[in-house]
């Protein structure tokens, strides 16, 4: 079965990065602005999220483990 998590879910003092593949860039705009109202929505500040746009799918693989090795962010999403 799978885990729900609450709705009551709190982001404020997270820091957020976001690795978004220029590849289909009519798919993935789309999919960043849904990812920031939805960060918005749980509180994360804007201030706290950091976007690093990547040519395509295979550097998509480097940033996010920068992201992950700088110890700066709570959390990496990968779009």
């Amino acid at each position: 079965m799978p885990t729900t998590l609450p709705e009551d879910l709190d982001g404020s003092g997270l820091r957020i990065a976001i690795a978004v593949s220029r590849r289909n860039s009519v798919i993935t705009e789309h999919l960043l602005a849904s990812a920031l109202v939805a960060l918005s929505e749980l509180g994360v500040d804007d201030d706290a999220v950091t976007v690093a746009w990547v040519p395509d799918t295979d550097p998509l693989s480097f940033a996010p483990r920068r992201f992950a090795e700088s110890s700066k962010f709570d959390a990496v999403i990968c779009l």
